[in-house]
């Protein structure tokens, strides 16, 4: 209704969190510690003073995210002034690097070196998969230089 004021809400907050690229392209929860400002009343006093109290957040990470995406955890943030409803928590999200893999958006990319003859003849050769252990992958004869080969379904989903 006209006239009425709405309650401000409480701040939001930042942090960062690293994820390992395994924990980025299949999902998790992880636990986090923040630091949270909180307004303290004096007893028979109207003297204010803020006051920092460290809280275990839970954040749920979705299979698929990616670096420097940013994940909004509502009602984490600031408590609000006189009772009003807290701020987010908003978490950056870091992703580390694999020592074998690599990301293009949802693809996962991975060098594999294989030899003179397997390249003009074909052959099998051992990929390893961030969900299955080893897959064998076959070598078309007359391979190219840097060609690229496609395994479908083991992309980031």
């Amino acid at each position: 209704p006209f006239g009425s004021r709405r309650r401000r809400r409480g701040q939001n907050l930042a942090v960062e969190m690293a994820v390992s690229f395994t924990e980025a392209a299949f999902g998790c929860t992880k636990t986090i510690a923040v630091d949270v400002p909180v307004e303290h009343l004096a007893r028979g006093s109207r003297s204010r003073s803020v006051r920092t109290e460290r809280k275990e957040v839970d954040i749920s990470i979705p299979a698929g995210v990616d670096d420097n995406e940013t994940l909004r955890v509502r009602g984490e943030g600031s408590p609000g002034p006189e009772g009003a409803n807290p701020g987010d928590l908003m978490v950056y999200l870091r992703v580390m690097p694999h020592p074998q893999f690599t990301r293009s958006g949802h693809n996962i990319n991975i060098n594999v070196e294989i030899n003179v003859i397997q390249a003009i003849l074909g052959g099998n050769v051992r990929i390893p998969t961030l969900d299955e252990g080893d897959l064998q992958l076959k070598v078309r004869p007359g391979t190219q230089p840097e060609e690229m080969q496609v395994i479908k379904g083991k992309g980031i989903s």
